[in-house]
């Protein structure tokens, strides 16, 4: 059974692209009028070659569906043998597309279990459609699908509605992300509500206390080649540029950045 934090010592995220069609009220990369570049089909095929990735997130600062070659991307990674997981709001993928039955691991990023709140985080109207879109994939497609909520002031009185979503759209894992349940919703009441649920849903729980960073398991590569161990502090730990001749990857740096404690990581939430 996949995991959510499913990883291999090959493991690497990958930028298809920094736009991105919607605006969350959450989102930390608030850049405007800047030219952003997607991830061409011939520069996806050099990180793989360079990284001799064997698992790729296809997720970063935008939505990868925005890419025209996302659908190609995909295939190399098929073609490849290269496990295949996509983070997505869902809104721009074309399930007649045959390729998507091959995609491994799916991640909608839902964030409200109504269409109101759907409307006050994300900024769109489009929340029944995503559902439904989600309920055609799951129909077609048995790998693995979970949603995600990055829980806020503005939908964590949703957290049971979104777990019974979840549950009755048989998804593999309800990821809950960004709170310390400090209100009345608590760790021991979001856990008796998944206990409701069907088995093997997923309680993550994420607190602003730093622990241990699990980044680097997955060193972060964006559209333009850059290589960091961290997304969201990626100035900690770069690493170097995948296209340059003399780009090497060296897993010893990353752990040894891993251990590193900086400000960021005391509020981080992601990793």
């Amino acid at each position: 059974m996949s995991s959510y934090f499913e990883h291999s010592d090959r493991s690497f995220y990958v930028e298809p692209t920094a736009r991105c069609n919607y605006k969350c009220s959450m989102c930390w990369d608030r850049r405007k009028n800047q030219k952003i570049k997607d991830l061409s089909i011939n520069d996806f095929k050099k990180i793989l070659d360079k990284t001799q990735a064997d698992f790729v997130k296809l997720w970063g600062r935008g939505e990868p569906f925005l890419n025209r070659d996302i659908y190609d991307i995909i295939r190399v990674c098929k073609d490849r043998k290269t496990k295949v997981f996509i983070t997505t709001n869902f809104s721009l993928i074309d399930l007649d597309e045959d390729i998507v039955r091959d995609i491994d691991m799916l991640c909608v990023s839902l964030h409200a279990a109504t269409s109101d709140t759907y409307k006050k985080v994300t900024h769109r109207n489009d929340f029944n459609e995503i559902i439904e879109k989600i309920r055609k994939y799951r129909a077609k497609n048995k790998n693995y699908v979970a949603i995600k909520m990055v829980v806020s002031s503005i939908n964590e009185k949703e957290i049971s509605k979104f777990i019974q979503l979840g549950s009755d759209l048989e998804v593999d894992d309800i990821l809950l992300t960004g709170i310390d349940f400090k209100s009345d919703a608590s760790s021991a009441t979001i856990k008796k509500l998944l206990m409701k649920t069907r088995e093997g849903l997923l309680f993550s729980r994420y607190s602003n206390r730093y622990k241990k960073c699990q980044q680097y398991k997955w060193p972060y590569v964006l559209c333009d080649g850059r290589v960091f161990t961290c997304c969201k502090s990626p100035e900690r730990g770069f690493m170097g540029n995948v296209f340059s001749d003399t780009f090497h990857l060296d897993k010893q740096k990353i752990m040894e950045s891993s251990k590193r404690k900086f400000k960021e990581c005391e509020e981080c939430t992601l990793c």
